[in-house]
């Protein structure tokens, strides 16, 4: 297996420990066709863009690869509530804080032989997911990491 397999299954596993009442998207590539009681207070993990950083030495070349992690979470009350989405809103940064908080704060990752950098690139703000019954408010995430492979 390669390094990347094992960089995603501890950001997956570090995302469960820190969002533990959430619930996982079975699709964080497309979150608006999951059934709505994964997007109630849901969050995914999903694989974005990498480039070739064209670093080789002793045989290791470095990779960079992005993270998208979508995290939403359902809007109650009639469309007119406002202060019922800005309290969804509020919630979501707070979650994505505590992701944030958490891959900066915890070294382990960064301390393996394989991954050598792990930082928050940004995100692309709130975004309005209409379901069947429900709406629901997302925020994707972007974490970047530098890893390394054996050639």
């Amino acid at each position: 297996m390669s390094n990347i397999s094992d960089a995603y299954d501890f950001f997956l596993a570090r995302i469960k420990v820190v969002l533990p009442t959430h619930t996982e998207m079975p699709n964080p590539y497309k979150v608006d066709e999951n059934n709505e009681n994964f997007l109630k207070k849901g969050f995914g993990l999903a694989m974005g863009s990498g480039e070739n950083t064209t670093i080789t030495l002793n045989n290791r070349r470095t990779f960079a690869r992005n993270f998208i992690v979508p995290i939403s979470r359902i809007v109650r009350g009639i469309e007119s509530n406002v202060t019922a989405k800005q309290l969804v809103q509020k919630q979501l940064y707070e979650d994505q804080f505590l992701l944030i908080q958490d891959f900066e704060l915890d070294t382990t990752l960064n301390e393996s032989a394989a991954v050598f950098s792990t930082s928050y690139a940004g995100d692309d703000g709130i975004q309005f997911v209409f379901g069947e019954k429900d709406n629901f408010l997302l925020l994707e995430t972007t974490f970047s990491i530098e890893y390394k492979e054996d050639l």
